[in-house]
């Protein structure tokens, strides 16, 4: 772990989401100063506890950004601990997003409950939804068929049929949401921008379908960074290059 003599003090913001989002951020919360640290998070998980959730309880998904408050921990041994304990599902979902449904609802919005749980983890660095509308992410593929919502698109990726015959060549998002206007503000106001290996058509492509997010990285004068998969999916981003993605 970088020591305080050694940390970077740029903007970085980042724009992802899933596992490869929390693993770039324990290397950014190691090596830049957290507080300049701000993670963009996705908004339109719709499979599993997090999508239940969502239904159910009339909230935005959580997944996505409690692995942004867990990736923007400083203490290892106090990330460790709430990972054990987090995972529990007592009354069916895991404990970490009854957590965060519960923030939500005790402060009235998704925003004021990430600031709460920031609060509870010792959290300093920013995190901000990419949008407050509750949205679906759906798939269109090359030989016509459609596939609404997140989580349809990700049941793909286990369908060698379909890693075989056909191929995603259309993301939309349904109804089509407007930027938190603090992701903008965070994005014009970086230093470097971003894009952290993950799924390309669940975790990061749907946030450049945002309006006002793909201008505000036009208009940035922060330095954009893409960091590639090392691996593809079948029944994802097999036909993808690194020209494409680019």
């Amino acid at each position: 772990m970088a020591t305080k003599r050694n940390l970077q003090t740029q903007k970085v913001v980042s724009l992802g989401g899933g596992t490869g989002h929390f693993i770039w951020l324990r290397g950014a919360t190691n090596h830049n100063d957290p507080v300049r640290n701000t993670a963009i998070a996705s908004t339109w998980d719709s499979g599993g506890s997090s999508g239940e959730l969502r239904v159910k309880e009339g909230i935005l998904p959580p997944g996505d950004y409690m692995q942004c408050i867990l990736g923007m921990m400083e203490d290892e041994e106090q990330l460790q601990e709430a990972i054990i304990i987090l995972k529990d599902r007592a009354g069916g979902h895991p404990l970490v997003n009854q957590l965060a449904a519960k923030a939500e609802k005790a402060h009235h919005g998704v925003e004021g409950g990430i600031e709460g749980l920031k609060k509870l983890f010792r959290v300093r660095g920013n995190i901000i939804p990419v949008s407050l509308l509750d949205v679906d992410l759906n798939s269109e593929t090359k030989n016509g068929n459609c596939f609404n919502r997140e989580h349809l698109l990700d049941k793909l990726k286990g369908d060698p049929k379909f890693s075989l015959e056909d191929e995603v060549s259309r993301i939309f998002l349904e109804p089509l949401p407007k930027a938190n206007p603090k992701a903008l503000e965070a994005i014009l106001a970086a230093d470097k921008i971003i894009f952290p290996p993950g799924s390309p058509y669940t975790s990061i492509f749907p946030h450049l379908l945002i309006d006002g997010i793909p201008q505000a990285i036009q208009k940035t004068k922060g330095k954009l960074v893409i960091a590639l998969n090392l691996m593809t999916t079948k029944g994802e981003d097999h036909h993808l290059t690194m020209t494409t993605w680019l």
